[in-house]
């Protein structure tokens, strides 16, 4: 019987990276806005946790409004934001292999030692002198986006009801924090005389509410320039243009209707590290880091080895897959770990889990509809207070009925985008315990001597030159001493 090879043939066989893996635990529906792809959704509201708790039966349907004028304002100096959306510490296209985190530092405040090693690795290299060109941005495009070493963005997450595949469904949403900030601005723009009221508790605004969930309006992503830079990065619209209704509409997801109930119960309680944001652990991270090459060995050593009992070893120069220079720190993947596509799991490591099958999410299919006056994409509501423009920026599609008898079709323009595969790693060695300091030089402590530092930045370029690789051991030893008096002197 002749043998043949384990593949799969078409675009079955196809092998697509996501960047995103690593922010969710399986069976979690994310979509990242990104410039390649356009949406359609809903932002959704938070959870009202002041009135419920989270086994009360009412806490998955109830609600809070998107602002609370009891609350500190926020940075657009308009009253503050309730919890519909947060701000999570995450590494995004990490190194060589592009991998993403959300970093232990979410939650805590400055920039502390001992929690993050990408941070320690950083933080070493920011007070030694030899070794601050690795935290420095390229001059040169051709040379890469970010630094060798980086420190962790920020990164803003909210539920949403996005149309994927002709449904509505639930899902996660991620952006950058330029579009968020982008967004707040839109939010903060007041209403005009003649605008009509969107939100009566918020008249002040013209898009009123954008969380309610009978007066929230339908949410549009595209491309735009942003900040005093002119970044360009995927922003969130509710009309033609900025400040106006032209083009804008309604998107109820009433509570008192089953499509209503249905939606809001299904949002992902995003604070939940156990079944939906997976923090990464300090060892995961190191694992990585070690494993991806992209910063030198002896960086890592002399930064982590105070915090860690442990450091693996660094893999060899045919094990540092060169997976390709990630894109740039305003670009966004597009969706991740969708359970209606099925994939095939990543190969089992030390440092990464498999991925079993997905599984598959109930879609929220909204209900059908007859167009009035002014248009909506959901059934059962009046028409808004406000006069629809003669001709506004979006027709309206005809959405499904809640018994799939008929699906809805995207906006004019709007792409929805395959989800694609895990990334593949290579299989990770055995690793073997570091090269120890004697405790009687550790106790030596005190700062390098000009001589001893320019010896450390002359061991530290050697190993760079050499793509990471570790040098004979007693140059190791020499570079983990004199990282350690580093570390001590500070």
């Amino acid at each position: 019987m002749s043998t043949r090879l384990n593949v799969s043939g078409g675009s079955q066989g196809e092998v697509k990276r996501d960047f995103s893996v690593g922010f969710f635990h399986d069976g979690v529906r994310a979509i990242g806005l990104n410039k390649k792809t356009s949406y359609q959704f809903r932002i959704l509201p938070a959870f009202d946790a002041n009135r419920f708790r989270e086994i009360d039966a009412e806490y998955a349907t109830s609600y809070l409004p998107y602002r609370d004028k009891n609350l500190n304002p926020d940075s657009t100096n308009t009253e503050g934001f309730t919890p519909w959306y947060y701000v999570f510490r995450v590494h995004h296209f990490l190194g060589r292999l592009n991998k993403s985190f959300v970093s232990p530092l979410t939650g805590h405040h400055g920039s502390p030692v001992g929690i993050d090693p990408v941070l320690d690795c950083y933080m070493h290299c920011k007070k030694t002198d030899s070794l601050k060109h690795l935290i420095e941005k390229p001059k040169n495009k051709a040379d890469g986006f970010n630094s060798v070493v980086t420190t962790p963005r920020n990164m803003p997450f909210f539920n949403v009801l996005v149309l994927q595949e002709k449904q509505w469904v639930n899902a996660v949403m991620y952006c950058t924090i330029s579009a968020m900030d982008d967004l707040k601005g839109k939010l903060a723009l007041r209403a005009g005389r003649n605008d009509a009221v969107i939100s009566p508790e918020w008249p002040d605004y013209i898009y009123g509410d954008i969380t309610h969930p009978t007066q929230g309006l339908l949410a549009t992503s595209r491309v735009s320039k942003v900040g005093t830079n002119a970044i360009e990065t995927s922003c969130i619209f509710f009309s033609s243009r900025d400040g106006v209704l032209d083009g804008s509409q309604t998107a109820p997801v009433d509570p008192a209707t089953p499509f209503g109930q249905q939606t809001l119960s299904g949002r992902y309680n995003l604070i939940d590290p156990e079944k939906v944001i997976k923090v990464a652990t300090y060892d995961e991270i190191l694992d990585y880091i070690v494993k991806d090459g992209t910063i030198p060995y002896a960086v890592i050593v002399a930064a982590c080895q105070p915090h860690c009992a442990r450091i693996p070893a660094p893999p060899s120069a045919a094990r540092v897959a060169a997976a390709g220079a990630p894109p740039a720190d305003d670009e966004i993947p597009m969706e991740h770990n969708v359970p209606t596509f099925a994939r095939p799991a990543a190969p089992t490591q030390a440092f990464i889990p498999a991925a079993p099958a997905l599984p598959v999410k109930t879609a929220v299919v909204a209900p059908s509809f007859t167009q009035p006056a002014a248009a909506t994409s959901f059934p059962g509501v009046a028409a808004p207070a406000f006069t629809p423009p003669a001709a506004p920026a979006f027709t309206p599609p005809a959405a499904p009925s809640f018994n799939q008898q008929a699906a809805p079709t995207s906006f004019p323009g709007a792409v929805v985008a395959a989800p694609g595969p895990l990334p593949t790693f290579g299989q990770q060695t055995a690793v073997a315990e570091p090269t120890r300091v004697s405790s009687a030089f550790q106790a030596s402590g005190g700062s390098l001597s000009p001589a001893e530092q320019a010896e450390y930045g002359s061991l530290a370029q050697e190993m760079i030159s050499n793509n990471g690789n570790a040098l004979p051991d007693d140059k190791m030893r020499r570079m983990a001493e004199l990282g350690l008096r580093v570390n001590a002197a500070s």
